[in-house]
């Protein structure tokens, strides 16, 4: 939109506006970057901020958040976001609970880590706050730019300081530990770390105990950082342009699905608006709010469950599915909220042995079948005119009617003259 880029121009000749990852798109507004290297939270807070929406945003009408809304909000879901952090602004006020800080806890500390007293410095970059309200705003300026999964509380769990800095794994595998313990039914990563396999078994222990993992694929072209987005199970979400167009990903061949990730309108560590938020992590964030209000509508489904379900109702790319940069196609939340739902029984794997499986009945794909109805129609038309001939001779044969032959017509009977 004009209004856009007329609000980030000025950030641009400030030089509040610095490239983040790999964009494929010279012409795309790049993500804000809040933070400011070196001195602090406090410093990132003076971002100028973008006006507020005059209108549903971009992503919210391609996804169909009103729509959404009406179907379900996540309500009773707690929706674990591993990132930079988040803080508490006004748009989710209320929604986010005490936050679990890794950065602030010893490596060598095998405990699970649990929560600590939030601070105004639980995010210095920004990233992860404005994932959380992607999921959850509804509050104060929320009502303006309202997240797609309204009604879920957040728990914020800060694996890493920056969006630039991948996590370290074993961090990241800790960060999945605690959201298990606390309880969280979504568990969103929004950065992509190396393989481990510490990172691994956490990822099988979080998916094992019930908790669907969404993870962001990556924004570039380093497959070896890609995970836990690389590991079966995951839903691995890359991001798409308005016009559905990939973007690079770390992940590539490993998607599963895709969601709006460009040019994204979102809350800063203010609790004003900015623009330009761009990245894989948000297209994770709207994905992790689809499932979450998945979930509250069918509580039943398993983790497999829900990513079949996303896979089987998102919108196909034109191109051949599984794509390797946008998998399966952009997540369809409506689509995926009222599918019929079929218990076929027990799958034969173990662990869904207690769940049914999801089977979904979507309308049969556009043919074209203009061939068949002009075929239809000669085919009625000959079955008209020979139902109109049979008609025909029986009328004639009730009049005793007779072809005509080419005999000479009989002599007239001689008349007799007595009479």
């Amino acid at each position: 939109m004009r209004w856009i880029v007329a609000a980030v121009a000025p950030l641009l000749a400030a030089g509040l506006l610095v490239s983040i990852g790999s964009p494929s798109r010279s012409d795309e507004l790049v993500q804000v970057d809040q933070r400011a290297a070196g001195v602090g939270c406090a410093a990132a807070r003076s971002v100028e901020p973008a006006p507020a929406p005059t209108g549903p945003s971009w992503f919210a009408v391609r996804l169909g958040f009103d729509h959404a809304a009406g179907l379900s909000q996540g309500a009773g879901q707690l929706v674990a976001v591993l990132d930079t952090g988040v803080i508490e602004v006004p748009a989710i006020a209320g929604a986010v609970r005490p936050a679990i800080d890794l950065l602030q806890m010893p490596v060598t500390d095998s405990a699970i880590p649990t929560a600590g007293k939030a601070t105004d410095e639980a995010d210095c970059d920004g990233r992860g706050t404005a994932m959380a309200g992607l999921i959850a705003a509804s509050r104060g300026p929320g009502a303006e730019l309202p997240g797609l999964a309204r009604a879920a509380q957040i728990l914020p769990i800060r694996v890493t300081a920056t969006a630039n800095d991948p996590p370290e794994p074993g961090v990241l595998a800790r960060g999945l530990d605690a959201a298990v313990a606390a309880g969280a039914t979504v568990a969103l990563v929004g950065s992509a770390a190396r393989d481990d396999p510490a990172l691994l078994r956490a990822t099988v222990a979080a998916l094992d105990a019930g908790v669907a993992v969404v993870a962001a694929a990556g924004d570039g072209d380093d497959q070896a950082l890609a995970f836990p987005a690389g590991y079966d199970g995951v839903i691995a979400v890359a991001a798409t342009g308005r016009q559905d167009d990939p973007r690079a990903v770390n992940a590539v061949g490993r998607v599963t699905v895709a969601a709006p990730g460009a040019n994204l309108l979102g809350f800063g560590l203010t609790g004003d608006f900015v623009t330009g938020l761009g990245g894989s992590a948000y297209a994770a964030a709207l994905v992790a709010a689809a499932v979450a209000d998945l979930r509250a509508t069918h509580p039943e489904l398993t983790p497999a469950n829900l990513r079949q379900r996303l896979i089987a109702t998102a919108d196909r790319p034109g191109v051949a599915v599984p794509d390797p940069t946008v998998g399966w196609g952009v997540i369809n939340p409506v689509t995926a909220l009222t599918a019929p739902i079929t218990d076929a029984g027990p799958t034969s794997a173990p662990a869904a042995a207690a769940s049914p499986a999801v089977v979904v009945d979507l309308p049969p794909e556009a043919v074209d079948n203009s061939w068949s109805i002009t075929i239809a129609g000669l085919l009625l038309a000959l079955a008209g005119g020979i139902a109109a001939v049979v008609s025909g001779v029986r009328r004639a044969a009730q009049r005793r009617w007779r072809p005509a032959t080419n005999r000479p017509p009989a002599e007239p009977a001689a008349i007799d003259p007595a009479h």
